[in-house]
């Protein structure tokens, strides 16, 4: 009579040249799933040529296919391995029995184990880990098979946010015994991930940040490094950190994502810029009759950024006292009084009142160093020394320039037809402070102003008197477990933010626990400049 036998060839002896004899003769290597005909009293023989000590375990019979079994076949060098079949379940002699009938399933298993956390190594969830799985990351590498997020999730067993060789390499050491769990167990596991704000408009070719807060079962924690994705690039674009940035008016939606925890959806709108304010420059000057003023127009859209002005109108409210260019040079004619100048695009207006006087007077205000900031009674009039403007009547007026004495004083404009303003600044008296950081390399910020420094540095020249500073950096754990690392400053004490996150903490510090991945930080004081 004739017996069919389909062997089935699973867990690490896959890869290891699996031969099928029929009576001592040769039939062909089994790749994964052969069938095979024999008759009544043929000798069945499985091998492995994989080298001594390869164990197998397996089943004969009519066993569910995948069902890890209870036998055990040993080859301890390279010649043929004998599996005796008699019946339909059981493993006894060479021959294959006149009893069985139809076909049987012969499983070959070695170190098919189930996964030691989280269904990591389990990619397709059948409850062990074998070479289906070694062989799924081997073909996502090589580009031949695609795999959903949550497959990639468990497949990702060094835990770097990437499925590779290493993964594949990890699985085998993993079913062979080597080692006994994988560096993705002792990772953060997070329950919840929350991106805010929970919408966001943005303008074509501007960025802007979302934020991300991270849960596990205890609790909040640090978000580790986050797969953000855009589910249309072609409308807005997110990089590793969050920055979204728009590219063609319309909606996108942005998610973070961490293993296998997705974060809500931001819908983020794509807006082409609209103007919808201009600002007139300066906005209530007032001019002698026969003298020109060059006027500016600051545009600002729909969501309150500064952006190009279109092409201007530019206007006056009453031709008989004044003529305006396209370019917003105005000349008084006429009588004194009151003149509005306007800039508009499309329905959007800006305007400026102008006072003409007959009356009025020119200042020219200088300093030494240039460069100062003029106010006139206590308005930033938006320049600097040396400058020459106009008025009438009676004014108050300083001058403020970085690390120098804030000059101030007051002018009559109808003293003389021209009124000359020169001051010399006192410099303050300053002092110099050391800053450094561990980590290295980080930037220094005084007063929230960045001053282009990284620690460490020395920086003199800063007033006398209290001061903020920041130190701000990147540091990397490079895994495959969290780690520690040690906080330090000049000046100590500094609060320690990671991630934005205050930690309590102050420098020096060593804080741990800090799962692998790149990381911001933040050492944040107060110093006091003294003589």
């Amino acid at each position: 009579m004739t017996v069919t036998l389909t062997i089935v060839i699973k867990g690490q002896a896959l890869g290891n040249g699996i031969k099928v004899y029929k009576n001592n003769i040769l039939q062909k290597d089994v790749t994964l799933q052969q069938t095979f005909t024999f008759n009544a009293g043929d000798t069945f023989t499985v091998s492995s040529h994989a080298g001594s000590g390869m164990k197998f375990e397996g089943y004969c019979g009519n066993m569910p296919t995948g069902t890890q079994g209870q036998y055990q076949w040993e080859c301890m060098q390279e010649t043929p391995c004998t599996v005796d079949i008699q019946g339909v379940t059981n493993c006894i002699t060479q021959s294959v029995s006149p009893e069985m009938s139809g076909s049987i399933t012969v499983g070959a298993y070695f170190g098919m184990k189930s996964s030691p956390c989280s269904s990591f190594g389990d990619i397709f969830l059948d409850g062990y880990i074998g070479p289906l799985d070694i062989d799924a990351i081997n073909m996502y590498v090589a580009g031949t098979i695609d795999l959903t997020a949550d497959q990639l999730y468990r497949a990702d067993v060094n835990g770097d946010g990437i499925v590779d060789l290493t993964d594949a390499s990890l699985i085998s050491q993993y079913i062979t015994g080597k080692i006994s769990t994988f560096p993705a167990c002792s990772l953060v596991h997070l329950t919840s991930i929350t991106i805010s704000p929970s919408s966001m408009s943005v303008e074509v070719g501007m960025s802007q940040q979302l934020t991300a807060a991270c849960t596990d079962a205890s609790g909040n924690v640090t978000c580790p490094t986050l797969l953000w994705t855009s589910d249309t690039d072609s409308i807005a674009t997110v990089d590793s950190s969050g920055k979204v940035t728009g590219i063609l008016q319309g909606t996108a939606n942005i998610a973070a994502k961490y293993g296998n925890i997705t974060s809500n959806s931001v819908p983020i709108t794509v807006i082409t810029p609209a103007l919808t304010l201009i600002t007139v420059y300066p906005s209530v000057p007032t001019i002698a009759i026969g003298y020109i003023q060059q006027f500016s127009a600051v545009c600002i859209d729909q969501i309150q950024n500064i952006i190009d002005c279109p092409l201007l109108t530019w206007s006056v409210s009453n031709p008989d006292q004044g003529s305006i260019t396209s370019t917003g040079l105005f000349t008084a004619i006429g009588s004194s009084g009151t003149v509005t100048v306007s800039a508009r695009s499309g329905d959007i207006t800006g305007s400026a009142t102008v006072t003409l006087t007959s009356e009025v007077g020119y200042i020219f205000i200088s300093s030494n160093p240039l460069g100062a900031e003029i106010f006139i009674d206590s308005v930033d009039q938006n320049i600097t020394t040396p400058m020459m403007i106009t008025s009438s009547g009676v004014h108050n007026y300083e001058l403020r320039l970085n690390n120098f004495k804030k000059e101030t004083g007051t002018f009559d404009a109808s003293l003389s037809p021209i009124v000359i303003i020169y001051k010399t600044l006192t410099k303050l008296s300053t002092g110099c402070q050391s800053f450094a950081s561990s980590p290295t390399k980080a930037e220094i910020f005084i007063d929230d102003k960045d001053t282009t420094f990284k620690t460490p540095k020395p920086i003199c020249n800063l007033p006398l008197g209290n001061h903020t500073f920041r130190l701000d950096g990147i540091f990397t754990i490079p895994g495959p477990k969290s780690s520690c690392v040690l906080f330090d400053s000049i000046p100590k004490g500094a609060k320690i933010f990671i991630d934005r996150t205050d930690t309590g903490k102050a420098t020096p510090y060593k804080i741990c626990n800090i799962i692998p991945g790149n990381h911001m930080f933040s050492l944040r004081g107060t110093i006091t400049i003294t003589k």
